[in-house]
């Protein structure tokens, strides 16, 4: 129907890399309550004040956010769940199995295995 118009989006959940300076912001994970986190819309309606009022809404729905970052539909459907569910969750799940073995395998303690490896995380994250 031309008097529908529809819009998707997806929180893109705090980045590694965000500043957090409080406890609650620390505690936030996933976004929605502390921390603030980007968003990534697709909106293929051509109406641009119909854009603005879903990224009016998106804002709200997610808040706080830092951004909303305007894309096809196709793109969202490669950003989620290819990109982050296919590729960066299984690299997190196998940075997790890693150091599990690390630990309960070859016996490194626990606390010397995971700064080991999460200073590391952050210098390749934060050089690519």
């Amino acid at each position: 129907r031309e008097d529908v118009h529809y819009a998707c989006a997806h929180p893109c959940h705090p980045s590694v890399f965000l500043e957090r300076t409080t406890k609650e912001e620390w505690q936030d994970t996933f976004g929605g309550i502390a921390a603030p986190q980007e968003v990534v819309a697709a909106y293929e309606g051509g109406d641009a004040a119909k854009q603005e009022l879903a990224d009016s809404v998106i804002r709200v729905m997610y808040a706080p956010v830092v951004d909303v970052h305007w894309v096809t539909v196709k793109q969202l459907a490669v950003l989620e769940p290819t990109l982050v569910e296919t590729i960066a969750c299984m690299v997190g799940a196998l940075l997790t199995e890693a150091l599990h073995e690390t630990v309960h395998t070859v016996g490194v303690p626990e606390k010397a295995a995971r700064a080991m490896l999460l200073g590391h995380t952050q210098v390749a994250l934060a050089n690519t």
